[in-house]
């Protein structure tokens, strides 16, 4: 468990430098609505991040079959709320579509940028242990 809080408050601290760095272009150039579309994603997006986390950890304890389906629930409930969230900055002026689905895909990109390039990835054993 001690990985898994050390793993979510690094990810938490990249996360948020990454946000920064691309909301401060957004916010000096004058271009609120997609800066309000990306701090709405990227918020949305973090959640989501820690709560599929939190899915994922309850999901060792449970049996295999109800695993399956607590997964996969949680999954489906997830994408229902990325297409409400994207349907709700369609029909909103003041929110930006693309800087929502930027958002969105921040956690994605800072995964790509700080873990899958990095010498110091997770073995799987311990990702078992967690």
């Amino acid at each position: 468990m001690e990985e898994y809080n050390y793993f979510r408050k690094q990810f938490l601290i990249r996360f948020g430098g990454i946000f920064l760095i691309l909301a401060a272009p957004l916010l000096l150039l004058g271009y609120l609505e997609a800066l309000y579309g990306f701090a709405f994603g990227a918020l949305l997006a973090g959640l989501f991040f820690i709560v599929h986390g939190h899915v994922l950890t309850k999901s060792l304890q449970l049996p295999s079959l109800r695993a399956r389906f607590y997964i996969f629930s949680h999954y489906v409930l997830r994408y229902v709320l990325y297409f409400i969230a994207l349907m709700g900055a369609i029909q909103r002026p003041d929110i930006h579509f693309l800087g929502v689905a930027a958002g969105l895909i921040l956690p994605r990109l800072v995964i790509l940028i700080f873990y899958t390039f990095s010498s110091k990835n997770i073995k799987p054993a311990e990702v078992r242990n967690i």
